[in-house]
């Protein structure tokens, strides 16, 4: 078993051998040509994602409103998305990555840079469990463009993505899966510099409060039991069939306290950019009461809510 556990990474990417049963089962085979797929979606005028599968509960928190989700609504830049406890959500890129989030899940697609400079990431997952199929080998020959960008969370950041992951997480916990290619993720609670971890293909790493965490040869069971059957199956793109006529996204209601509540409590160089987002909603009596009854969670606000100055 090669595991990486080092502050930075090195060597090749560990070569790909027979898969395991469970590495089969997890298999689901969609192709990137690579390049974002904010930039890919600007140059085709395509929208840069579609979720072409949703079912059980899921919402879209767009802006300062909110409405439901379903199969064929077009998501923007810095939307995020909500999942129930029966909720499943695949987002198909334009450059071919395909995202599904699980149960439970809370994600932005394409959110803002927290810090000036910071690249940018295709996800940023806040809880639950999400699926990236990126599979930038797959790509025509002599295509050199890059991998898809990767995925942040608050603990982790994976810079590019090459494969078929399943990560899970929680406020303290990190769960990482590798169906193919190799994971590589910067663990950012490490100070003052990230430890690296590669997680080779087959392989299962776990962080639960105490770094570095540990790779594990294989997953276990309930990991596995834990992940949605649509994680488990092999399922054709389906992103073609909503292009050309899109379903529109109803955005009904004003988003209330309790949709962003845990967004408020993000990591600190988030929270701001959602203070700006939602500032506006002070207007409304109800969340600025909210607001107000909780700034010990997100102290940010304090002096905007005193100020009186609610508008962008």
């Amino acid at each position: 078993m090669r595991v990486t556990v080092s502050h930075s990474f090195r060597g090749q990417r560990a070569a790909r051998s027979g898969r395991a049963a469970l590495v089969a089962l997890l298999c689901i085979p969609w192709l990137s040509d690579a390049p974002a797929a904010e930039a890919v979606a600007a140059e085709r005028n395509e929208p840069p994602a579609i979720a072409t599968i949703v079912e059980g509960d899921a919402v879209v928190l767009r802006d300062e409103a909110r409405g439901a989700l379903s199969s064929g609504v077009p998501l923007q830049a810095e939307d995020i998305v909500h999942t129930g406890p029966d909720g499943l959500v695949r987002l198909e890129l334009s450059d071919g990555t395909a995202i599904d989030l699980g149960p439970g899940t809370r994600a932005q697609f394409l959110p803002p840079a927290a810090r000036r400079g910071e690249p940018l990431r295709v996800l940023y997952l806040l809880e639950g469990m999400a699926k990236v199929s990126a599979n930038a080998v797959e790509r025509a020959s002599g295509d050199d463009t890059p991998a898809p960008a990767g995925l942040r969370a608050e603990l982790f950041d994976a810079p590019a993505l090459d494969g078929v992951f399943v990560v899970r997480v929680a406020p303290t916990r990190i769960e990482a899966f590798t169906e193919s290619g190799a994971l590589r993720l910067a663990l950012r609670e490490a100070k003052p510099i990230p430890i690296a971890v590669e997680v080779a293909e087959g392989r299962y790493y776990l962080m639960d409060g105490e770094l570095p965490g540990q790779v594990q040869p294989v997953p276990p069971r309930p990991f596995v039991d834990a992940l949605p059957q649509a994680f488990m199956v092999t399922l054709p793109k389906r992103r073609d069939r909503f292009a050309s006529s899109p379903v529109e996204l109803e955005l009904a209601t004003p988003v209330t306290y309790e949709d962003v509540s845990a967004w408020l409590q993000a990591e600190p160089a988030m929270r701001w950019l959602y203070l700006r987002r939602w500032r506006g909603r002070l207007s409304d009596p109800e969340f600025r009461k909210a607001i107000a009854e909780n700034l010990s969670r997100h102290p940010e606000w304090r002096r905007t809510i005193r100020s009186g100055r609610y508008r962008k």
